[in-house]
């Protein structure tokens, strides 16, 4: 068998043919499997999720949380289900989430499903409920007050023939309260009302064709895999005889004698 860093070379172009007919005969049947598996269509659906309300990428994340899962399809494992969804944040910042079927109804009645047990999912429980409620009502008295006050500065400003310059930043930081307080109630206000529907910019597709695979890419890939595993194989078995032949020696194995 050839030794140094050639012998690899030579012992490989000792089996060219092996080489090339392996990972092409290998390269066609994963394209054969490609072709015969069974079709798959997703459902799209776009949400645009106000950043105030909740952040895009836990809703993402929620798509696939386990209760979502077992109400799109309760006769399924979750963890089976999981792998029919799909959910990124896109560079628009819109959620899209995607959800396979082996039908286009299916697909978009899985989609259904979803979303409306995820706006069903952010409707407060009890305990949060009256915390909000309580939370807002503080806000709204706050505005009252804010709004009390802006009007005791107006009446003052135009009983006055000039308005001073404390009256004016007294107004300026009363109005900049009342906007802080009046986003505060908007938010715990829709908290309380949980997801509002209007985040769907796209309800659930029907899909008119079958998600295909890329067929060329799973050809290469498998023919690339294969001839991978081929040389390594090829590789380690030269390696192995050529130790074994060095050990040997060139008269064969020692026979006895001392060190």
């Amino acid at each position: 068998m050839p030794a140094g860093p050639f012998g690899y070379f030579d012992f490989l172009a000792g089996h060219l043919k092996l080489l090339v007919l392996v990972p092409l005969t290998v390269g066609a049947l994963a394209l054969l499997v490609a072709l015969a598996w069974p079709k798959s269509y997703v459902s799209t659906t776009l949400l645009l999720i106000p950043s105030e309300v909740m952040n895009s990428n836990q809703v993402a994340a929620i798509m696939r949380a386990d209760p979502i899962l077992r109400a799109m399809d309760p006769s399924t494992d979750p963890e089976i289900s999981a792998g029919r969804v799909a959910a990124r944040v896109g560079r628009d910042g819109m959620v899209r989430v995607e959800v396979s079927g082996d039908t286009p109804q299916e697909a978009q009645q899985a989609a259904k499903a979803l979303i409306e047990a995820w706006i069903r999912s952010t409707a407060p429980g009890e305990v949060e409920k009256a915390d909000l409620i309580a939370r807002r009502d503080r806000a709204v008295t706050d505005f009252k007050n804010v709004q009390a006050g802006m009007e005791a500065v107006t009446r003052a400003m135009a009983s006055r023939e000039a308005v001073s310059t404390e009256a004016m930043v007294r107004m300026a930081t009363l109005s900049e309260a009342a906007d802080r307080i009046f986003t505060i109630v908007q938010v715990t206000s829709r908290r309380l009302e949980g997801m509002p529907r209007d985040v769907i910019r796209q309800a659930p597709s029907l899909p008119a064709k079958p998600r295909q695979p890329h067929f060329a890419l799973v050809a290469v890939a498998g023919a690339v895999i294969a001839l991978f595993a081929l040389l390594l194989a090829l590789l380690l078995r030269h390696r192995y005889r050529s130790l074994t032949a060095a050990a040997k020696g060139p008269h064969g194995p020692a026979q006895g004698g001392a060190f």
